[in-house]
């Protein structure tokens, strides 16, 4: 089926790459858009490019758009995405031709039903510098490691990126907590 711009559909969440922002189970109420109505911080729907013999099956991916750049004018633009669960970006060369939409909206399963919780733009965005700060000290900690091989600095380095996730993941944690408890996230999915 063919989606058109500004129509929304659903898909489920079945990874873990995303934690603690998405949680598998979780329902995201999506829309259909183009690679450059995105903007950094987005969690954005990807149609998978991986045959289905290496992917199982051609499950969209849905991960945090952490930058976007031009390739060529007719190629439009590369996306760099990363899931919140993972210290580097993914290594896939994502096009905006692989965009399937960005997520408006989460459902997530509670003991009374299912809570929605809107994505909000200021949120996103802190959620992308985050990332991108995580996945520059993670590189430039193991590059570190490299230099000083033969001493106690690469288990040194092993714990320090250890510590540094777990606290971004703590910052992203808290920076859901935010959105989820914030007045405009109970008005609801629209």
């Amino acid at each position: 089926n063919t989606i058109r711009a500004g129509e929304k559909f659903i898909c489920r969440v079945e990874g873990h790459s995303m934690e603690p922002t998405l949680l598998p189970e979780d329902i995201l109420v999506a829309e259909c858009c183009d690679g450059v109505s995105l903007h950094d911080g987005d969690l954005v729907v990807m149609r998978n490019s991986l045959p289905a013999s290496q992917a199982g099956v051609e499950a969209p991916i849905v991960h945090r758009l952490l930058g976007k750049r031009l390739a060529h004018e007719k190629d439009g633009f590369i996306l760099r995405t990363r899931g919140d669960n993972l210290l580097l970006c993914d290594e896939t060369t994502w096009t905006q031709d692989h965009c399937a939409g960005k997520v408006t909206c989460l459902l997530r399963r509670t003991a009374t039903g299912y809570q929605s919780v809107l994505m909000h733009a200021r949120m996103n965005r802190w959620h992308a510098s985050l990332g991108r700060f995580e996945e520059r000290l993670y590189l430039n900690l193991r590059s570190l490691k490299r230099r000083l091989i033969g001493s106690r600095a690469p288990a040194l380095s092993c714990l320090i990126v250890r510590t540094v996730h777990g606290l971004t993941r703590k910052a992203h944690m808290r920076l859901h907590y935010m959105t989820a408890h914030s007045s405009r996230a109970k008005r609801g999915c629209r």
